[in-house]
Protein backbone atom coordinates (compact mmCIF):
# COMPACT_ATOMS: atom_id res chain seq x y z
CA UNK A 1 0.00 0.00 0.00
CA UNK A 2 2.76 2.48 0.74
CA UNK A 3 4.56 1.76 -2.54
CA UNK A 4 0.66 3.21 -4.34
CA UNK A 5 0.94 6.24 -2.37
CA UNK A 6 4.76 6.91 -3.36
CA UNK A 7 3.91 6.37 -6.89
CA UNK A 8 0.92 8.55 -6.38
CA UNK A 9 3.25 11.52 -5.29
CA UNK A 10 5.74 11.00 -7.40
CA UNK A 11 2.63 10.72 -10.28
CA UNK A 12 1.85 14.16 -8.62
CA UNK A 13 5.02 15.78 -8.69
CA UNK A 14 5.77 14.96 -12.33
CA UNK A 15 2.22 15.87 -13.55
CA UNK A 16 1.42 19.12 -12.62
CA UNK A 17 -2.16 18.79 -13.80
CA UNK A 18 -2.70 15.85 -11.10
CA UNK A 19 -4.45 16.70 -7.94
CA UNK A 20 -2.09 16.65 -5.56
CA UNK A 21 -4.60 17.57 -2.83
CA UNK A 22 -6.30 14.25 -2.72
CA UNK A 23 -4.00 13.24 0.11
CA UNK A 24 -2.63 16.54 0.52
CA UNK A 25 -3.61 15.71 4.45
CA UNK A 26 -1.75 12.65 4.94
CA UNK A 27 1.60 14.33 4.05
CA UNK A 28 3.97 15.23 6.66
CA UNK A 29 4.41 18.94 7.00
CA UNK A 30 8.01 18.84 6.14
CA UNK A 31 7.44 17.23 2.96
CA UNK A 32 5.25 20.13 2.29
CA UNK A 33 7.72 22.45 3.38
CA UNK A 34 10.21 21.15 1.12
CA UNK A 35 8.21 21.21 -1.81
CA UNK A 36 6.96 24.75 -1.08
CA UNK A 37 11.17 25.12 -1.04
CA UNK A 38 11.81 23.50 -4.06
CA UNK A 39 8.94 25.42 -5.99
CA UNK A 40 10.06 28.70 -4.52
CA UNK A 41 14.19 28.33 -6.07
CA UNK A 42 12.63 26.91 -9.23
CA UNK A 43 10.85 30.35 -8.92
CA UNK A 44 13.48 32.38 -8.28
CA UNK A 45 15.64 30.67 -11.47
CA UNK A 46 13.04 31.12 -13.77
CA UNK A 47 12.87 34.92 -12.19
CA UNK A 48 16.68 35.33 -12.97
CA UNK A 49 16.46 34.01 -15.96
CA UNK A 50 13.70 36.01 -17.55
CA UNK A 51 15.62 38.84 -16.38
CA UNK A 52 18.80 37.32 -18.09
CA UNK A 53 17.34 37.11 -21.32
CA UNK A 54 15.02 40.45 -21.40
CA UNK A 55 18.77 42.38 -20.44
CA UNK A 56 20.54 40.23 -23.66
CA UNK A 57 16.99 40.71 -26.11
CA UNK A 58 17.80 44.80 -25.23
CA UNK A 59 21.43 44.18 -26.14
CA UNK A 60 20.54 42.32 -28.88
CA UNK A 61 18.17 45.10 -30.41
CA UNK A 62 20.62 47.57 -29.52
CA UNK A 63 23.11 46.07 -31.83
CA UNK A 64 20.70 45.29 -34.50
CA UNK A 65 19.86 49.18 -34.46
CA UNK A 66 23.48 50.10 -34.76
CA UNK A 67 24.08 47.47 -37.65
CA UNK A 68 20.90 48.37 -39.69
CA UNK A 69 22.78 51.93 -39.71
CA UNK A 70 25.67 51.16 -40.79
CA UNK A 71 24.05 49.02 -43.66
CA UNK A 72 21.70 52.26 -44.74
CA UNK A 73 25.26 54.59 -44.87
CA UNK A 74 27.02 51.57 -46.98
CA UNK A 75 24.19 51.00 -49.11
CA UNK A 76 24.21 54.96 -49.85
CA UNK A 77 28.40 55.11 -50.19
CA UNK A 78 27.93 52.53 -52.52
CA UNK A 79 25.03 53.80 -54.39
CA UNK A 80 27.02 57.22 -54.60
CA UNK A 81 29.82 55.78 -55.95
CA UNK A 82 28.01 53.49 -58.61
CA UNK A 83 26.42 56.72 -59.85
CA UNK A 84 29.53 58.87 -59.93
CA UNK A 85 31.11 58.74 -63.13
CA UNK A 86 33.82 56.13 -64.13
CA UNK A 87 36.32 58.59 -65.77
CA UNK A 88 38.19 58.14 -68.81
CA UNK A 89 40.75 54.48 -67.80
CA UNK A 90 43.50 55.85 -70.22
CA UNK A 91 43.55 58.76 -67.91
CA UNK A 92 44.30 56.62 -64.82
CA UNK A 93 47.98 55.94 -63.94
CA UNK A 94 49.69 52.18 -64.96
CA UNK A 95 49.36 49.57 -61.82
CA UNK A 96 53.00 49.80 -59.88
CA UNK A 97 53.78 46.62 -61.55
CA UNK A 98 54.74 48.03 -64.91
Amino acid sequence: MSDRRSEARSDARTHPGSDPGSDADSRPAGELEARVEELEIRLAHLDYALQSQGEELLHLQQTNNVLTQQLRELAERLRALADAPSGDPAAEPPPPHY
